[in-house]
């Protein structure tokens, strides 16, 4: 006789099943032998010389970073459910089922959110003892406050899903952000146990009683169907966009956007290369996920440049600034071989100037603020030679990228 535990479990090696599958198809035998397994040799015997010396580049590192860090580590990961479509049939008509479901997904992704933070504070724990001089009550209290912030904004994901539009709900992430931020700086102003314990009461709290507003929630059930299938589906997900099989989207913006809403054309000469670069400028500009990913790289690159040791700085600098020439490459091509572009036929020679043209100032922004990342562990006038320098290496990496891409190196 099936009950709600042997559908549960069911449901759950299901879903590995899954995972592994997913991971074979992401990383073969190749991928295992000649990265996988380097990398974690070198992490680990990194990991253990962290132990006998605190690495120089941490000590530059204010614990606030580290703070922040795990703060975005807690904003990943969401609750799971184990909902399925077909459970309209049946049950659907009995509410004790799809709650008992309900329960058992939120622990099992309790104790998910539970083995990251100790793997996640476990690698952190030598630098919190050698360098910032923690003590094993505050090593615990960061971990704490790590995962019930994580469990607070995956609860948080689900009542967003809920009852916000999707119009608001970009809105509503950037100020969630910005509040959790002032919670990092304020503990760090005021780092005593007893408030760092007074806002972890009010993060466990918070999520218990969202925990309980969801689960007693009817009148959801194809919500949280559709948010189960993106969940279960995350990783394939990735790969299929990655190999570029997807199903190809309207990617131009919405109707009414926010930037050039009143405009007619930006460039007064209308040649075909100018026609094309218009439309790429208008479609990442019109279109809130492109701008979001471009902000979050840049962001993400520039913290990490920041944290890194001076001599590992430059060579991130170009590394960033070779991704960001290979994405605006892949953005051109989704957007030139949509369904509007492909109603016309563009010349080949027009297409390729208009991609030189529009790469270069696409990256600019970013490459930049990767190169006053850099500066500014010189002085200002570090940073001004950055800014001098960034300007004519980005240059340089896309006449190298298009030298590269002609010889069918690239792609």
């Amino acid at each position: 006789m099936i009950t709600i535990n042997k559908l549960f479990f069911r449901r759950l090696r299901e879903e590995w099943k899954l995972r592994i599958r997913t991971l074979k198809i992401l990383a073969d035998w190749t991928v295992v032998l000649y990265i996988l397994a380097p990398f974690f040799v070198a992490f680990g015997y990194e990991y253990i010389s962290w132990w006998k010396q605190t690495p120089s580049w941490i000590k530059e590192v204010p614990i606030f970073v580290i703070w922040g860090l795990g703060l975005f580590f807690a904003s990943i990961g969401s609750m799971r459910m184990f909902i399925q479509e077909g459970d309209q049939l049946f049950l659907l008509q009995h509410a004790k089922w799809i709650k008992g479901l309900k329960i058992r997904g939120f622990l099992y992704s309790l104790i998910s959110f539970s083995l990251q933070t100790v793997f996640v504070v476990c690698i952190l724990s030598p630098l919190f003892t050698l360098n910032y001089h923690y003590t094993l009550e505050q090593i615990f209290s960061f971990g704490l406050f790590i995962l019930l912030a994580k469990l607070m904004f995956s609860q948080m994901k689900l009542f967003i899903q809920d009852h916000i539009s999707s119009i608001s709900r970009n809105i509503l992430y950037f100020i969630i952000v910005a509040m959790s931020v002032s919670i990092v700086c304020f503990t760090q102003v005021y780092n005593h146990l007893s408030i760092l314990l007074l806002i972890d009461m009010g993060l466990l709290v918070g999520s218990l009683l969202l925990m309980y507003k969801k689960l007693n929630r009817g009148r959801t059930f194809f919500i949280d169907v559709s948010y189960e299938q993106q969940m279960s589906m995350k990783m394939f997900s990735f790969i299929i966009k990655m190999d570029g099989l997807q199903e190809k989207k309207n990617i131009l913006g919405k109707n009414r956007p926010f930037f050039f809403r009143h405009s007619n054309v930006l460039f007064q000469e209308r040649s075909k290369r100018n026609i094309i670069m218009e439309i790429m400028l208008k479609t990442i500009f019109r279109n809130s996920m492109y701008l979001r990913d471009y902000f979050q790289m840049t962001a993400v690159y520039t913290v990490a440049i920041l944290v890194v040791p001076i001599w590992l700085k430059w060579i991130l600098w170009f590394l960033f600034g070779v991704i960001f020439v290979i994405y605006g490459n892949s953005f051109f091509k989704r957007v030139l071989s949509s369904e509007f572009m492909s109603r016309y036929r563009w010349p080949q020679s027009c297409a390729l100037e208009a991609k030189k043209k529009f790469i270069q100032w696409f990256i600019l922004p970013s490459f930049l603020i990767f190169g006053i990342a850099v500066g500014v562990s010189y002085s200002l006038g570090g940073v001004l030679f950055m800014l001098l320098l960034s300007w004519f290496v980005r240059l340089m990496i896309i006449r190298l990228f298009f030298y590269l891409e002609s010889k069918g190196l690239v792609r």
